[in-house]
């Protein structure tokens, strides 16, 4: 059995990794202060729940984790969060009483 190969010491600024990390964390902060200057306190994932209701309104509450979050805890705040800002509404799922849908509410939709 030959030895792993060895790879020369990358400095943590020079790994792709530790720049691919840099680069989402100010993106994040970018998108925040664009939302801020538009008026709304808005995280990313906030717009990818409000942008996926906004093409499929009432999807499941694990519909939505799975697509934007893959993080269902997370999710359940996440809507919560929402829910308390007026931006959606939760209701029980008819088919599946293990499940809530998620709907937009007239304030998110600008209605």
């Amino acid at each position: 059995m030959s030895p792993a190969p060895q790879h020369p010491a990358v400095r943590i600024d020079d790994a792709l990794a530790y720049r691919i990390y840099r680069s989402a964390r100010m993106l994040r902060g970018h998108f925040r202060e664009l939302a801020l200057q538009a008026g709304v306190e808005l995280s990313q994932e906030q717009w990818f729940v409000l942008n996926r209701l906004s093409h499929q309104d009432g999807l499941a509450q694990g519909q939505l984790g799975d697509a934007v979050l893959d993080d269902r805890p997370n999710m359940a705040r996440l809507i919560a969060a929402m829910e308390q800002r007026g931006w959606v509404t939760r209701a029980d799922d008819l088919a599946d009483a293990r499940k809530h849908l998620v709907f937009l509410t007239p304030e998110a939709t600008g209605a």
